[in-house]
């Protein structure tokens, strides 16, 4: 059975920002409220931190990092407290390569590091793409996915980059995110199914991922004579799984 992944979103950790960490209430009267219940208390749910549980159901969404929509020292703290086993990034590639051929992971480096570091999983994300390249995409949610035979290429090496460096370090891959929003002509079907068999065959940097999964943000319907058929021949997989 998959594991149950609810993700919220980063800006629920948002307001955190600009603060220093402020003690989380673990009393019984946590919450009050001015709601009349006629029920005698019998006792209050303690929450237990990451250190003390062996898993949980929750993903805490950080994937604003790679558009610098917020800082992750400001509120990498409570994750820990909060009792959150795992954490979803995107791995910016607009970020990670600013001029052509030249990658730093260092931002990302910190976070997946720290991760690892507090026995947190790292769900990573391998949104968007990079403007840098004709055809490679934007770097934001509804900027595209590369479409281009440069674009693609591109792709292709830094998706080879991607998993040669955090080989041994992450586990767990997501495909884009979202693809379908800003509608399905800007990334039709047909190319959305082809990105992810092309990011999903076997190469030898690549790591065994347990998941891989792309999410959408619409609700739509298709007719059902119409379906979404990869152009990209699919290999054997060799061990590689998505």
């Amino acid at each position: 059975m998959n594991k149950l992944s609810i993700v919220v979103a980063t800006a629920v950790m948002c307001g955190f920002a600009g603060t220093e960490l402020a003690p989380i209430d673990t009393s019984a009267d946590r919450n009050p409220s001015p709601l009349k219940v006629d029920l005698n208390r019998i006792g209050t749910l303690r929450p237990r931190s990451a250190d003390e549980i062996k898993g949980s159901p929750w993903t805490v969404g950080c994937e604003c990092l790679d558009r610098d929509f917020t800082d992750f020292d400001q509120y990498k703290d409570y994750i820990v407290p909060l009792g959150i086993k795992e954490i979803r990034l995107f791995a910016g590639w607009a970020k990670c390569e600013k001029e052509p051929g030249k990658f730093d992971f260092a931002w990302l480096d910190h976070c997946v590091d720290w991760a690892n570091a507090h026995g947190i999983n790292v769900l990573l994300d391998i949104s968007y793409g990079n403007p840098i390249y004709k055809g490679a995409g934007g770097a934001g949610l509804s900027d595209g996915m590369p479409s281009t035979p440069e674009g693609l290429a591109k792709w292709d090496i830094w998706i080879e980059k991607l998993g040669e460096h955090y080989k041994g370090r992450v586990r767990d891959y997501a495909m884009w995110n979202e693809p379908d929003n800003g509608g399905m002509k800007r990334n039709p079907p047909e190319r959305i199914a082809d990105l992810n068999v092309r990011t999903a065959c076997p190469r030898r940097s690549r790591p065994v991922s347990r998941r891989s999964r792309s999410r959408v943000a619409s609700t739509f319907s298709t007719p059902t004579s119409t379906t979404a058929t990869p152009t990209t021949p699919i290999p054997p997989t060799n061990g590689w799984r998505s």
